[in-house]
């Protein structure tokens, strides 16, 4: 399980997670990549074996829940996104026929895993969001399951320019310390983590914000035995067996310091 948060505030729209994955009932290690960008490419007709992009938009993607139906969803998204068309003049080029897209794809995976075996521990939850060609701004949308009817549910959220949208095991733990001390939905995220309440949630926080158009993930640093490490998921991007000799390639990083993201939403 997780904890996810996606917010607006003065500052733009951000998204954050832990990175815990829990296998059983006392499995737990801090693997998971759980926010992702995904390039979305939509393209005119084919005409004499060639066709114009029409749009690319950068979607980011936050998910939570079944590890099972979240991999196999994020495999199957980057799939469908790469390659969609459009007919000018017919289709509506907007976030929200994206978003659509999207959650067919979810639901499509998610029943199957649900009714294949692992019944609600099948259950994933997905905060998509992008820059919207038709509206001119960003959107957000969440997917959502129903654990005791296997209905899927698309709802636009986020539609005020202030707000904030927890998702996952630790979500009340979450909402309750927004409620009670007033602090920050990251805030929030960080405190659920460092309290060890919900032994589902953990790990290293994975965050990134929109930059107009354009999501970018940040990566915070870690000091480890004099070594400073990135954490990505199970990886660490700044380990010297990436680039041993000179003519290796490198790994782009977008650094955020530790201390700087507090001042996002503060």
């Amino acid at each position: 399980m997780t904890l996810c948060v996606t917010w607006k505030d003065s500052q733009g729209l951000h998204m954050a997670s832990d990175s815990r994955l829990t296998f059983g009932r006392d499995t737990r290690i801090d693997i998971g990549i759980k926010l992702l960008r995904m390039p979305c490419r939509i393209y005119g007709p084919w005409y004499r074996n060639a066709r114009d992009l029409l749009h690319e938009i950068d979607v980011a993607l936050l998910i939570s829940g079944s590890h099972v139906t979240s991999a196999v969803t994020k495999e199957s998204l980057e799939e469908v996104l790469k390659s969609l068309q459009a007919v000018p003049g017919q289709t509506r080029v907007s976030f929200e026929k994206v978003a659509k897209v999207c959650f067919v794809t979810y639901r499509q995976i998610s029943r199957k895993v649900c009714e294949a075996f692992v019944g609600p521990k099948g259950i994933a939850g997905i905060h998509l969001a992008g820059y919207c060609p038709e509206r001119k701004k960003l959107r957000v949308f969440e997917f959502s399951t129903n654990k005791e009817t296997n209905e899927h549910h698309c709802e636009e959220v986020l539609e005020q320019p202030i707000g904030f949208r927890f998702m996952g095991s630790g979500k009340r733990l979450a909402e309750n310390h927004v409620s009670v001390s007033g602090c920050t939905a990251y805030q929030a995220l960080h405190r659920v983590i460092d309290s060890k309440e919900e032994l589902t949630v953990g790990g290293p926080i994975q965050y990134g914000r929109f930059s107009e158009k354009e999501f970018r993930i940040y990566l915070q640093s870690e000091l480890e035995g004099g070594v400073v490490r990135f954490p990505r998921g199970g990886l660490d991007l700044n380990a010297a067996a990436f680039s041993e000799e000179p003519d290796d390639l490198f790994l782009s990083i977008s650094m955020l310091e530790q201390g700087k993201i507090l001042r996002v939403d503060e």
